[in-house]
């Protein structure tokens, strides 16, 4: 995850300082408090396996060659893969000096021909694949990236990672946000730019491959809404911070009253 996170206006977060070696994340269980320890018949205080899908996200935090990037997602797949439900590959970090190259079709073919290409070795070929796109693509590039991904065999695409447009920022953050240096921003701020990205890919992307929503959404309406453009799944993450855990119920109630 990143080392460090700086909370701006418009519930928009500033992240950088870079990641860890491998991001391999997953959230494999919850603590038990005591009223629901009664009514599951465990211990309080107790964790708890959760039985939804469980995903991970690859991500390198440098780049040592473009050439070489296959041989680390490949080592990364190898191990997290047989652990998890759905594997997210991210070439899209704005933390990793040279990541975002990876998103161009003469890098990113290989990268997926090759992870596919392990994935039926390790006899995983039902297990979903995902890639997860960076915001600040122009149109014509990312329509490129799109077919090469839609070509490619694999499962689908999450959109968006965190963005380097500063536009999002009101002006009275801008020079704040400019002193701290670079790195990606999440939160509200970011949810037009996403929405826009994201109706960019579904006009484009075949019907067969999922579609994960991500970038701003923090609302049962903003949820709605990404459900309605084609979105599979939806994804919060800032939204969090500012709200907690009982965010993810909330939504959910909020999604039900809608349907």
């Amino acid at each position: 995850m990143p080392k460090a996170s700086w909370h701006l206006d418009r519930r928009t977060v500033l992240r950088g300082a870079g990641l860890a070696p491998w991001v391999l994340g997953e959230i494999v269980g919850v603590e038990i408090s005591p009223a629901d320890a009664q009514r599951l018949g465990v211990a309080e205080g107790d964790r708890v396996r959760l039985e939804s899908p469980r995903g991970r996200m690859e991500a390198r935090a440098r780049i040592r060659e473009i050439a070489q990037a296959l041989e680390d997602y490949r080592l990364a797949y190898q191990r997290i893969a047989p652990e998890v439900d759905y594997v997210a590959i991210n070439i899209s970090s704005p933390n990793t000096p040279g990541l975002r190259k990876l998103q161009a079709p003469e890098f990113l073919k290989p990268i997926l021909e090759g992870l596919l290409e392990l994935r039926k070795e390790l006899g995983l070929e039902r297990q979903p694949l995902f890639v997860k796109l960076a915001p600040d693509l122009p149109f014509e590039e990312l329509d490129a990236i799109v077919e090469a991904i839609a070509a490619s065999g694999i499962s689908g695409l999450i959109a968006t990672n965190t963005t380097l447009d500063r536009g999002i920022v009101s002006d009275r953050n801008r020079a704040r946000v400019e002193a701290w240096g670079d790195g990606g921003l999440s939160g509200a701020g970011l949810y037009g730019k996403a929405r826009a990205v994201r109706n960019r890919i579904l006009d484009r992307l075949p019907k067969a491959l999922a579609f994960q929503a991500c970038g701003g959404i923090g609302t049962a309406a903003q949820a709605a809404e990404a459900l309605s453009d084609g979105a599979a799944l939806v994804q919060v993450y800032s939204a969090l911070i500012f709200e907690g855990p009982g965010l993810v119920g909330e939504l959910n109630r909020g999604l039900a009253a809608r349907s």
